[in-house]
């Protein structure tokens, strides 16, 4: 037993001695390999470092032939050989004549037969490779398991292999600045730092994508004392990479002609800011194909066909300047939409939304309101805002986020009058605009106006007048009757004006009024405990119309309430001061109300102005006002399109969905070398998108013309 536990411990010791001599045997090919490279780049320099490692290599080939020899223990399979045993004793003769001879072609020599031998001892554990950097890695990983080096050899070693180049980064107030340095030792810092540029400028330049594209170049080049000579050196392995393919969008294209024509910032006053028209351009352009925030449109700003050369906080010193000139802008745009449209100035239709921020700060405008996006715990503001017959916005404003609808519209048409100077203007709304103090301004200040009337809170005399079947006509599927009443304040004094009430009943509005409450309903008892519900998940609509509170936590439905509601499905009612409008046409322009209510879908979803992520409230009333200038950018778009196709008798629907999608999808292809495009390529959309092919060829034509 004893004889055989000598024998077992007598191999380990022998195996243990095998296996560490090839690992000197591949970490002093690699380290080899440099040399040689050194010797042939930089001959004079390094000749005198060289001999010395050469003593360290020689001495290392001697101690593996020595243990093969004592050992009488073949290392790996293929020393069984005679002919690789050969092999290496003419690798170790090639070192002595070395010694003696510098000839540049022992060296050449000796590198190939290094890497025969290594090809018959190194098996699946290792790939081959002629490079210092994957021996490198080798080295590094027994290094950390600290099996064979004590921790003096570890410093020599890490010195003598890692005595090259390697990527450092330093976070500045510009961005990531790079730099080439060269490592200390092990676990002992940098040196010999050569800067070459901000990653994000060389990322823009090269194109590329990480850090990790460009790091292995920096091992590739040489150490050196001329920085210029190195940070040339690395520029030099990067311009394989400048040669790139760039895809561009050049839909923007046109909505710049369109703004040109629209002439929306031709006014301006002269600025020591000479980019200032570009870049606002270039906003409502990004925002109407990408929306994207301020800072990913800088950040993507090559992806179009006409880049931007600013820096970014250019962007916010021009929203300042932009908002400075907003009157000018607007009224501006309005005379010159007077000349290119059939508008009519004197009928508006006016409506009420809420734009919310990811915030809660409750800081200036920004407060907390009822919430039309359902977020009624952040902040929001509230916009006001007008269009005209086209559907093309007329004026804006921007109200605090708590502010009732009722209370926009008298100063939204104050600041109207002074900025445009119009007169006797029909002012179209919705119920929520319908109050005595509303009504009460328009007819002091002369204005005519079309508002839809609650009918929910009126009383009996006028309720009973609603559901008495008596005196209605039919017109068009739609029964309606009217009368003229007096117009009193505080429904007491008679103020000497007249009013018209057109009352209407249609079918397919009383199915759609069924449906609705009885969805409601539903949804109330899912969420009923005996009966009563917690008011916390009710919105306040709800609290009043269909429930009885108790307290002020908790409540019950109604029947009495639903019932009585239920008897006025499929009514509504019109109020106006024009005594002469019939019940039909009262009824048309009122139902062109969707066109306002079509405005504030597209700027919520297709021009995303929410959620806002300027806090400033200049920069907030400026990224409204911009929002504002692209939908009209965009609804003029629409306008042409659909005038060019009524003129030539064709029948093309045009929704802003597709408009959008023609001018995202056409590209340009561009082959760039060294900051040079040598060929360019227009992408034409897929062949199965022939509608959007034919929309964007058709807008192209129409301001081609």
């Amino acid at each position: 037993m004893m004889n055989l536990s000598q024998n077992t411990n007598k191999r380990l010791i022998i195996h243990s001695c095998a296996l560490q001599s090839i690992i000197f045997l591949l970490l002093t090919y690699g380290l080899s390999i440099r040399l040689f490279d050194w010797m042939i780049v930089y001959d004079s320099y390094y000749s005198g470092w060289f001999w010395f490692f050469i003593e360290i290599e020689i001495c290392l080939y001697v101690f593996v032939v020595l243990t093969m020899i004592i050992s009488k223990i073949p290392l790996i399979n293929s020393f069984n050989s005679w002919k690789t045993k050969l092999l290496y004793l003419f690798t170790f003769g090639i070192f002595l004549l070395k010694v003696k001879d510098e000839n540049i072609a022992n060296f050449k020599l000796l590198r190939k037969t290094n890497l025969i031998i290594l090809s018959f001892q190194v098996k699946s554990n290792f790939a081959i490779r002629k490079n210092l950097y994957s021996y490198t890695k080798v080295y590094e990983y027994f290094l950390i398991k600290n099996i064979f080096f004590t921790k003096t050899t570890q410093t020599i070693w890490y010195n003598l292999i890692m005595s090259n180049y390697i990527l450092c980064k330093t976070k500045k107030s510009k961005g990531t600045y790079l730099g080439l340095a060269v490592s200390n030792g092990y676990g002992k810092g940098i040196s010999q730092m050569v800067g070459v540029g901000y990653w994000e400028e060389i990322k823009e330049k090269y194109s590329l994508s990480s850090l990790e594209d460009i790091k292995p170049l920096a091992k590739l080049i040489e150490v050196s004392s001329d920085k210029k000579a190195v940070k040339s050196k690395f520029f030099e392995l990067l311009e394989p990479m400048s040669v790139r393919t760039n895809v561009k969008n050049i839909g923007i294209d046109l909505i710049y002609k369109v703004i040109k024509e629209l002439e929306l910032f031709s006014f301006l006053p002269n600025s020591k800011h000479k980019s200032l028209q570009e870049v606002l351009e270039f906003i409502i352009g990004t925002r109407i194909i990408f929306p994207r925030s301020y800072i990913c449109q800088y950040k993507n700003k090559n992806d179009f066909i006409q880049g931007l050369n600013i820096k970014k906080s250019s962007i916010y010193n021009y929203l300042d300047i932009f908002l400075e000139n907003k009157n000018t802008i607007l009224l501006n745009l309005y005379d010159k939409l007077k000349k290119l449209t059939d508008r009519n100035e004197k009928v508006i239709h006016f409506d009420n939304t809420t734009v919310y921020f990811e915030s809660f700060s409750r800081s200036g405008i920004r407060n907390k309101g009822f919430s039309k996006d359902g977020k009624h715990n952040e902040d929001q503001i509230v916009i006001a805002m007008a269009t005209d017959n086209n559907g093309i916005p007329f004026h804006y404003k921007v109200f605090p986020g708590n502010t009732a609808d009722s209370q926009t519209l008298i100063t939204f048409l104050v600041e109207m009058k002074k900025i445009y100077n119009i007169k006797d203007v029909v002012v179209i709304a919705d119920r929520g605009l319908s109050q005595s103090a509303n009504i009460r301004f328009l007819e002091q200040k002369g204005y005519k106006f079309i508002f839809q009337k609650r009918i929910d809170n009126l009383n009996a005399e006028s309720r009973n007048f609603i559901v008495q079947d008596k005196d209605y006509m039919c017109i068009n599927n739609i029964f309606s009757k009217e009368r003229i009443i007096e117009s009193s304040w505080n429904k007491k004094r008679f103020n000497g004006n007249y009013r018209k009430q057109i009352v209407y009943f249609s079918p397919s509005k009383e199915t759609l009024d069924k449906v609705k409450r009885k969805n409601l309903i539903d949804r109330i008892n899912k969420k009923s405990i005996g009966g009563t519900i917690c008011l916390s998940d009710l919105v306040p609509e709800y609290k009043r119309k269909y429930m009885d509170v108790d307290g002020v936590t908790v409540g019950r439905l109604n029947y009495d309430k639903i019932k009585k509601i239920a008897d006025q499905d499929g009514f509504y009612m019109i109020e106006t001061n024009i005594l002469d409008l019939s019940a039909e046409k009262a009824n048309e322009i009122y139902r062109q109300q969707w066109k306002i209510e079509e405005g504030f879908r597209i700027l919520k979803s297709s021009l995303e102005i929410r959620p806002i992520f300027v806090h400033k409230e200049e920069h907030i009333l400026a990224h409204v006002f911009l929002c504002f200038l692209s939908l009209v950018v965009l609804k003029y778009s629409i306008f042409k399109l659909k005038k060019f196709y009524e003129t030539n008798g064709e029948i093309q629907k045009i929704t802003i969905n597709k408009f959008i999608d023609a001018l995202k999808l056409i590209t340009i292809t561009q082959k760039i070398v060294n900051d040079e495009v040598v060929s360019e390529i227009t992408n034409n959309l897929d062949p199965s998108h022939k509608e959007l092919n034919k929309i964007y060829s058709d807008f192209y034509n129409i301001l081609d013309k």
